[in-house]
């Protein structure tokens, strides 16, 4: 490769995808952008085509779902009403007010994500709003 062959695959290519000119007059010279090309994210499970909303996995980049999620939000509301086992030995006091706003949380993604969750998920946010509420009542 020359030096002049070089140079130029260095240099930076200005491309004007405006619609219209100053005038304002559409632009049929206009280059279309070409699509971004598409990496795949390490431990995200590959879709099957044949799969339904139902049936597709909600797990996002680092192998977080959405029950996972729920779940952490449930056990800091268990350990802000002290229903955990030694929850205040390792620095966890007891705050009721800090345990109804994780349940009003996790209601309001209940609420949200209606018509959007699977069965299996559906069902454990149900059982897991309902074993915190009795929780709440119990600790009164």
């Amino acid at each position: 490769m020359s030096e002049h062959e070089e140079q130029d695959s260095s240099r930076i290519k200005v491309v004007d995808r405006r619609r219209f000119d100053a005038d304002g007059v559409a632009r049929d010279d206009r280059v279309e952008p070409e699509p971004p090309a598409v990496e795949s994210v390490p431990n995200e499970p590959a879709l099957r085509a044949e799969s339904t909303p139902e049936e597709a996995p909600t797990e996002v980049a680092g192998g977080m779902d959405f029950m996972t999620f729920v779940a952490s939000l449930a056990t800091n509301a268990m350990a802000a009403m002290g229903v955990l086992p030694d929850a205040e030995k390792h620095g966890m006091p007891k705050n009721r007010e800090l345990a109804h706003e994780y349940i009003e949380i996790l209601a309001m993604l209940h609420e949200k994500t209606q018509g959007n969750l699977n069965p299996q998920e559906e069902a454990g946010m149900q059982r897991i709003l309902s074993e915190l509420r009795m929780a709440y009542v119990q600790t009164s």
